[in-house]
């Protein structure tokens, strides 16, 4: 009977221990590095590469990535990614329209990572980056509440100088009551000249639209190296100003149906310049 309480008495303890004994611990998060940057080729966009480094000594497989806080709170982007040890890659992923009221603050990368939701803060050039891509993205939606900015029609092709332009218009509709807008000056892009076919035509505190005609053509780069590596050819720009703020600029995208007729005048003008 002795013997029999002793072994009671042990399975009473094991128990106890069992109950109060501590969960086993989950495997620390993958020493990486992480900063965000956004390539010209994203220009004017809200997509971004998260820069990961691989500070281990092991492949660290990650299946998604998302941005939030500083006012940002993006979408989760499947990227199904390894990293090799002490290499850098870049996951491309979206920032999201930004909450402008609280941008500034911290960005954390989320980086799923076998299974699990892993927060890695983003360093301090990278946090620069940010703020700077919302400052401006910020200052656009400001910019879109009041006015509208818009290449239309109707397109027709003129020669101006014997050489072929695409004849258009930017128009800059008011949306809002607020102050005058002058537009300053416009740009085109490594192929395309935009320029007014007059002058600019400002949008008056009084009034609720501005026409420019503009002319859309060649620049005149009709080497191999730009017409077959242009990555941002439709992404040209009006530079405006709403009363006393900051010039601004305002990206201008030719409707798609119309990009291949700027693209064919692009090509005549190259062909007639040919020697």
């Amino acid at each position: 009977m002795r013997r029999l309480a002793g072994l009671l008495a042990g399975a009473v303890a094991l128990v106890g221990c069992s109950q109060h004994s501590a969960p086993p611990r989950q495997p620390a998060a993958p020493d990486l590095r992480v900063t965000v940057l956004q390539q010209r080729v994203d220009e004017a966009t809200r997509t971004v590469g998260v820069e990961v480094t691989n500070k281990t000594g092991a492949v660290v497989h990650v299946s998604s990535v998302r941005l939030s806080g500083g006012g940002v709170d993006g979408p989760t982007t499947p990227v199904d990614t390894d990293l090799q040890p002490g290499l850098t890659v870049a996951l491309r992923t979206s920032y999201g329209r930004p909450s402008c009221g609280s941008r500034g603050g911290v960005v954390d990368a989320y980086l799923q990572i076998a299974g699990r939701d892993l927060r890695y803060q983003v360093n301090d050039a990278g946090r620069a980056q940010m703020r700077r891509l919302l400052d401006a993205d910020c200052a656009t939606i400001a910019l879109f509440q009041s006015v509208r900015v818009r290449l239309a029609g109707p397109y027709r092709e003129v020669v101006i100088a014997g050489a072929p332009r695409l004849r258009g218009r930017l128009v800059v509709t008011r949306r809002a009551a607020g102050p005058a807008v002058d537009l300053r000056s416009l740009g085109g892009s490594v192929l395309i000249d935009l320029r007014p076919a007059n002058g600019l035509v400002d949008l008056a505190s009084a009034a609720e639209r501005a026409v420019t005609p503009v002319l859309l053509g060649s620049n005149g780069r009709c080497d191999p190296h730009a017409l077959g590596g242009s990555t941002q050819t439709f992404l040209l720009s009006a530079y405006v100003r709403v009363g006393d703020g900051p010039e601004q600029r305002v990206v201008l995208t030719p409707p798609r149906r119309i990009q291949g007729r700027v693209l064919d005048v692009v090509d005549r003008d190259c062909g007639r310049s040919a020697p």
